[in-house]
């Protein structure tokens, strides 16, 4: 199937055990959303045709999001990551992660460990623990890479430094969640 994406139609194939493989680069000029390409298989060798595109799409995904697909819905960014393998956690990720939110650590220090603890959290399908601003801010910042001024701008911080103090709240509230990942 291939559909204008939007989370609830995401969740909706998913539930009718689709899997994505594919999200249109550019929104689609009659239904304004990306177009996602979700396939469910019918018989062994489609299953394994469709396993080898579901990893493609993984593998691709994290990158994606920060070159190309920064206009994606942070619901949508998380029904995507839903379902898919973690990334490994760095041998001093916990550690990396408390020290951020203690202002002990900058962000350029914790950076591998924010991303991989978004990535994670994603993947377990623990979106739902998050309030919708809190989720922007994690998915913008972390995994589509979104600048400061422009997330500053959207939540009417104080620029730099009013988007990454809310960042350490953020990350502060869901620690757990987030370095188990």
């Amino acid at each position: 199937a291939s559909f204008g994406a939007t989370a609830g139609l995401a969740a909706f194939w998913r539930g009718c055990g689709y899997r994505p493989v594919r999200l249109g680069m550019r929104r689609d000029p009659a239904s304004g959303a990306h177009s996602l390409v979700v396939l469910r298989p019918l018989d062994a060798a489609a299953a394994a045709a469709a396993a080898e595109l579901r990893t493609a799409f993984a593998d691709q995904l994290p990158w994606l999001l920060g070159d190309g697909l920064q206009d994606v819905e942070t619901d949508l960014v998380a029904e995507l990551v839903a379902g898919m393998a973690p990334l490994p956690p760095g041998p001093r990720d916990r550690q990396a992660l408390a020290r951020y939110t203690a202002g002990a650590a900058d962000y350029a220090q914790a950076l591998a460990a924010l991303r991989r603890a978004t990535w994670n959290l994603l993947a377990a399908g623990r979106a739902g623990q998050l309030a919708a601003r809190d989720l922007d801010l994690l998915v913008g910042r972390l995994l589509q890479q979104r600048g400061w001024a422009a997330l500053a701008a959207e939540y009417d911080l104080a620029g730099r430094r009013g988007v990454e103090r809310e960042l350490r709240g953020v990350v502060a509230r869901v620690a757990a969640g987030l370095a188990d990942g």
